[in-house]
């Protein structure tokens, strides 16, 4: 999944993702710094990115259970101006 971040979003390239192995890259598009976390359900933060200057390009690297977690900027003040959107981790449907 390929994340670019500005100000003040997120835009993720995908919003569902397969169970297991997920590999995320952040690219900070914007003019101020950012940074990227994965939040699960519970409000925990599994995992985050170092400050992202403007230019910047980082990758996380996680392993993922279904369920809904949440893309989200932690510098003060940016997840309540919108840094933050929703993914959804799935089981691939079986086919026949």
């Amino acid at each position: 999944m390929l994340v670019h971040a500005s100000e003040f979003r997120l835009n993720p390239s995908r919003r569902v993702v397969p169970v297991g192995r997920l590999i995320v890259q952040v690219k900070n598009i914007g003019e101020d710094d950012h940074n990227l976390a994965i939040r699960a359900a519970n409000g925990h933060i599994l995992r985050i990115t170092p400050v992202l200057h403007p230019g910047d390009l980082a990758e996380l690297r996680i392993r993922l259970t279904p369920g809904r977690y949440w893309l989200v900027c932690t510098i003060p003040e940016h997840e309540g101006h919108g840094m933050v959107t929703a993914f959804t981790v799935r089981k691939p449907a079986r086919r026949r």
